[in-house]
């Protein structure tokens, strides 16, 4: 049995809190790109989780200023939300594979703590701004 709109929702935000958490854990341990990576992926979880609260169905894509968009559509305030997450987008490819980055360097050696200490705030942020949306609880 496939759970209800609000289920569906609240089982996004969890994956999406808990991608969020292990991008915290790489960083820690000096996995800046992939921290990065793990930003992006609870960004567009987070979401997700809000479109799949609504009733939406089989949503696709990746990218965090079209799924803002399509969020703004049911909330218009996740208009605010589009300008904070929009940098999740280019943690989708170039985090993880050698040929994603335009000077040819590798994932590892091109982030560094910085960039994924702004990656987490921006993940958190995007966390925090839609949990009361969804009225999942703390």
């Amino acid at each position: 049995m496939k759970p209800d709109a609000a289920g569906e929702g609240e089982r996004w935000f969890a994956q999406a809190e808990r991608d969020a958490e292990a991008a915290r854990l790489l960083s820690e341990n000096g996995h800046h790109n992939l921290a990065c990576f793990h930003c992006q992926q609870a960004v567009e979880k987070a979401l997700k989780s809000f479109l799949y609260s609504r009733g939406a169905r089989d949503i696709r894509g990746h990218a965090a200023g079209e799924l803002c968009d399509a969020a703004a559509t049911l909330d218009p305030s996740f208009k605010e939300l589009r300008r904070a997450v929009v940098l999740a987008d280019k943690y989708y490819i170039p985090t993880r594979y050698p040929n994603g980055l335009a000077d040819g360097g590798l994932p590892f050696e091109a982030y560094d703590a910085e960039d994924a200490a702004k990656a987490i705030r921006m993940a958190q942020a995007a966390i925090d701004f839609i949990r009361p949306r969804l009225a999942v609880p703390t």
